[in-house]
């Protein structure tokens, strides 16, 4: 077994190794068997839930004879803010933030981890080529009061949400009927799913930037400016990079971004 690069991985390494070089420090967290940045690309650091023999176990499980990536930070047992404080260039999360309760705390909590001017490379699954297209995209309201409140107290909704709403069609299994799910035993079960691999939380690209991202950075919590938006639709995802900064200098008065958001009506309300 070994590395090996698809297709996912190379698009991802298309935009990253743009920015990233041998002596910067990486911590990649969730890269299971795709890290973005090989051994020798960057001094990098692999962080996940779960242990490298488990991963190995679950690559297995799953039919995938490929080397998973080594971990050395559990996150089951120690954060990111615990282990590193200004001493990182990169943090790269692919596929991580729709599954945290409160993403944007997340990135606030990851702040000091990162050296200045250090930056983070997020990738989000766009729900429109998922089994979550039918689900409704989280707002901006909502993220702002799991930021204040916590999100803890939301959590029941987004798992009657998943459950009701999932659907395999989109990824190769069987369209679901979702009617015999209206069922208060159903309910009941769903409510107390969550799980690490649950999505709590669904985007599309453009209307994640404009009605979320661009609005949250402009409230000045977070200590990031926007760098990098892209979106990357034959294999269903948008990335951003967002760059750590003492003085944000997106902030957008309130009017533009709502005329902005306002005009991305047409996009992804299907």
């Amino acid at each position: 077994m070994g590395y090996e690069i698809d297709l996912l991985q190379e698009l991802r390494r298309d935009v990253l190794l743009r920015h990233v070089h041998r002596d910067h420090r990486v911590i990649e967290v969730g890269a299971f068997y795709r890290p973005t940045i090989l051994p020798g690309e960057a001094q990098t650091i692999f962080a996940d839930y779960y242990g490298t023999d488990e991963l190995q176990s679950q690559a297995g499980a799953q039919g995938v004879n490929r080397q998973v990536a080594p971990v050395t930070i559990r996150l089951a047992e120690q954060e990111l803010w615990e282990a590193f404080r200004g001493r990182v260039d990169w943090i790269v999360a692919n596929h991580v933030l729709e599954h945290l309760v409160d993403p944007f705390r997340w990135l606030k909590q990851i702040e000091p981890c990162l050296n200045e001017g250090g930056a983070v490379f997020i990738t989000l699954p766009d729900k429109r080529f998922s089994f979550d297209h039918a689900r409704t995209d989280t707002a901006f309201a909502h993220f702002v009061a799991d930021y204040l409140f916590g999100g803890e107290k939301s959590l029941p909704e987004h798992c009657v949400d998943a459950g009701l709403l999932y659907d395999g069609s989109r990824v190769g299994g069987e369209t679901v009927d979702p009617s015999p799910r209206l069922d208060p035993g159903f309910i009941e079960h769903a409510i107390k799913s969550h799980h690490p691999g649950m999505h709590v939380h669904v985007f599309q690209g453009p209307t994640f930037r404009s009605r979320v991202l661009e609005p949250f950075l402009a409230l000045g919590w977070l200590g990031y400016e926007l760098a990098e938006y892209g979106e990357i639709p034959q294999l269903g995802e948008f990335y951003f990079i967002l760059r750590r900064t003492d003085v944000p200098n997106n902030r957008r008065p309130a009017a533009d971004w709502l005329f902005f958001a306002r005009s991305q009506d047409s996009v992804g309300d299907q």
